[in-house]
């Protein structure tokens, strides 16, 4: 269970965009990637900021993100109950471990960007 309570209002806001994004792309399980189009497509996007000062190009993230959504197996007819991958819960965690290990009270975009780069380069990520 995500504690909402804990995360700043734009972490809430990239989890809910990739909730969101799931629904869009009828995707019944919801993966890191849409975690990272989730925190790539909010508003003022502290993590669109971060890749870009880095030489990352954020549209280019964003098509190639949504590419690999679009390819990801689709649920159809009825209504379908969503439910986060065992990647996404284990990013998810690891924000929050990072929040808590900067010593911050909520866990935020940041948080979770690093989380989705330390995963990533330790292999954990599909």
């Amino acid at each position: 269970m995500i504690n909402f309570e804990k995360m700043t209002l734009k972490a809430q806001e990239a989890v809910e965009s990739a909730v969101e994004a799931a629904r869009r792309s009828r995707n019944q399980e919801i993966g890191v990637e849409h975690l990272i189009a989730g925190m790539l497509s909010i508003q003022e996007s502290v993590a669109v900021s971060i890749l870009e000062k880095i030489g990352a190009d954020a549209g280019s993230l964003i098509k190639d993100v949504e590419a690999i959504i679009a390819r990801k197996p689709k649920v159809e007819g009825g209504s379908s109950q969503e439910y986060f991958s065992k990647e996404a819960r284990e990013t998810l965690d690891a924000a929050f471990r990072e929040a808590a290990a900067l010593q911050d009270e909520y866990m935020s975009v940041e948080h979770l960007l690093i989380a989705v780069a330390e995963l990533n380069r330790k292999g954990e990520l599909g």
